[in-house]
């Protein structure tokens, strides 16, 4: 059974670990949280994952996450752009066995 909102919610606010100053912000972070739907799992991986936060405030963070689309490119795009079928800073070659192909993967 998935986790309810507001259990997300506290695992949110525990990952983010905001300075105390803005325990005032937590009631607004909640109403922007629960309007999140899906990106709310996005968001909890992101803060696992120790990457760098936006913001030191948990409700701008929340306002400015966005997801990026991953940008794929065939094997013959990724060529054409590069003029090399290596691997270049930020995208990962990925062959896809059931179609038999390989593609290109920028990193979001």
């Amino acid at each position: 059974m998935q986790a309810s909102i507001m259990e997300n919610f506290d695992l949110f606010w525990d990952l983010f670990d905001p300075d105390p100053e803005f325990n005032n912000r937590r009631r607004a972070c909640r109403e922007l949280w629960e309007k999140k739907g899906e990106q709310q799992q996005v968001i909890l991986e992101f803060l696992k994952s120790g990457k760098q936060r936006s913001s030191r405030n948990p409700y701008y963070f929340l306002a400015d996450f966005r997801v990026r689309p991953q940008q794929t490119l065939s094997y013959a795009d990724y060529y054409a752009k590069f003029g090399t079928t290596e691997e270049q800073v930020g995208w990962q070659r990925k062959f896809i066995p059931e179609e038999q192909r390989t593609v290109y993967i920028k990193a979001g």
